[in-house]
């Protein structure tokens, strides 16, 4: 399960560091296959890791239940070709509704724009059940529901507002003032722009993308909002290697910005 490494290191939780949320998936799996079930459900077993570890992960599970004869059930969203291809059976759920709800929070400047999409839709609806006077256990399955008929991944969620929450705090003891770009999403993106413009990635005549930082030739992953739209220029903080380079998580900008906002970095002509 590429655990070996971590040997000895205290697992930690909410109070105390500890190893990385991806390698203490990995050890729950581990704990669970430590009771030889019959039958195993896996919930994303691959969430968090890159392609390579993926594949050998699930390649890993997979020569276990052969050994074993144990049935693994395993949700997985957006698999590599190669992870896919370990698979004896595949069973797509529902994927017209997940479309459907998908599109409800689609942005067409892009991947991030869609997350606070989904972002804001979350805490309307805690805000909702707030505002009904629930207690914080009703509040949470509310949002557990939401998640489920939105086909959001309650876990992934609650790990970003618990990020959003540090590091508003963290904004608040250095004292600075917390204020919300609301609807001026260029605002918003060239804020990304400034934060993501080593990888900057720029159209070629020939609809591949060049990322600007090391000159690599990329392709859009057709996860993305954007991948039917090919924009000019683009940011992105995922790079994922499988037959070809795919860069993930995209946000549309100008690229007259990326001179403007890292001017250190990049220069235009005359």
């Amino acid at each position: 399960m590429g655990l070996e490494g971590l040997t000895d290191t205290r697992i930690g939780g909410w109070m105390h560091k500890g190893i990385s949320s991806a390698a203490r998936h990995r050890v729950s799996i581990c704990i669970q296959i430590l009771t030889r079930p019959a039958l195993l459900f896996l919930d994303e077993p691959t969430s968090g890791l890159d392609s390579a570890t993926s594949y050998h992960v699930v390649s890993w599970i997979v020569r276990l239940a052969c050994r074993e004869g144990m049935t693994v059930v395993a949700a997985v969203h957006q698999p590599s070709t190669e992870v896919y291809g370990l698979f004896h059976g595949l069973c797509l759920l529902t994927a017209v509704r997940a479309r459907a709800a998908r599109k409800s929070f689609e942005s067409s400047e892009g991947d991030h724009i869609t997350l606070v999409n989904v972002y804001r839709a979350a805490a309307e609806c805690l805000e909702k059940s707030k505002n009904a006077n629930a207690k914080e256990k009703t509040m949470e399955k509310a949002l557990n529901r939401w998640c489920w008929e939105n086909f959001i991944n309650y876990r992934s969620l609650r790990h970003a507002r618990d990020v959003h929450s540090q590091i508003q705090g963290h904004v608040q003891q250095m004292g600075l003032n917390l204020s919300s770009c609301g609807d001026d999403m260029v605002q918003f993106r060239r804020c990304l722009t400034a934060a993501f413009f080593l990888n900057a990635a720029i159209r070629q005549p020939d609809g591949s993308f060049r990322a600007l930082g090391t000159g690599q030739s990329v392709q859009m992953h057709p996860s993305s909002v954007l991948f039917r739209t090919k924009p000019d220029c683009v940011i992105f903080n995922e790079l994922v290697r499988t037959t070809q380079n795919y860069v993930k998580n995209l946000t549309r900008i100008d690229p007259l910005w990326l001179a403007e906002l890292a001017l250190q970095y990049y220069a235009t002509e005359d």
